[in-house]
């Protein structure tokens, strides 16, 4: 609970900055550059975007507020898989944020959905594609992740009773969940896909080995 309340006091403290912030200095948070990474797209799975049509994708998925308030974006496709697709992607953009110098004294990752594990691999990854390449590596002091695909999602706007109905209870001591409906007709639907039953305190199918 406490880290909770720490990480929206965070938040709430990054996004005040950025509104204080006189109008000329408004791309960016509290004066570090803002690089957006945005989140899964559907439409790109139908039809993978050419490099002119993906960034175009990134300038339309962030122009309702974000992209007024950034410095860069790292665009990526959805129609590939992040260590290999993505990061090819990402590479040419990567090494262009690192010439530039724009993260010199550290930027702010926004990203959003699914752009969370992409910056994460990113991140992770990084410092050592740029220093092969004989560059300097991007200086990252934040993450704003808004409704990240690996952190999960908070549901504050539901009633606590309609969730333990929902999902069931959870009894940390002996390790159990009591499943509610939307658990029980999970479990039953990968016992008939799946032809196993999955175990009767978490929610993981367990992985065979051949």
């Amino acid at each position: 609970m406490l880290q909770t309340k720490f990480f929206w006091a965070v938040c709430a403290l990054f996004l005040l900055a950025l509104f204080v912030y006189p109008s000329n200095a408004r791309a960016g948070i509290a004066g570090y550059p803002v690089v957006l990474v945005n989140g899964f797209q559907p439409s790109q799975l139908t039809q993978c975007p050419d490099t002119a049509q993906q960034h175009s994708d990134g300038y339309a998925y962030w122009n309702a507020f974000w992209d007024q308030h950034s410095n860069a974006r790292l665009d990526w496709s959805s129609c590939s898989r992040v260590e290999t697709g993505v990061a090819q992607e990402l590479w040419p953009q990567l090494r262009s944020l690192s010439v530039s110098g724009l993260c010199q004294n550290g930027c702010i990752f926004v990203t959003h959905s699914t752009g969370d594990l992409v910056a994460r691999y990113l991140l992770a990854n990084q410092a050592h594609w740029l220093t092969v390449a004989g560059l300097q590596p991007i200086k990252v002091i934040a993450v704003l992740d808004f409704g990240g695909a690996g952190g999960g999602i908070p549901w504050p706007v539901l009633p606590s009773r309609s969730l333990t109905t929902m999902l069931g209870t959870w009894t940390p001591s002996r390790r159990r969940l009591s499943p509610g409906w939307v658990m029980t007709s999970m479990a039953a639907a990968i016992s008939a896909f799946s032809m196993t039953s999955p175990p009767a305190w978490h929610g993981v199918l367990p992985r065979h080995r051949a």
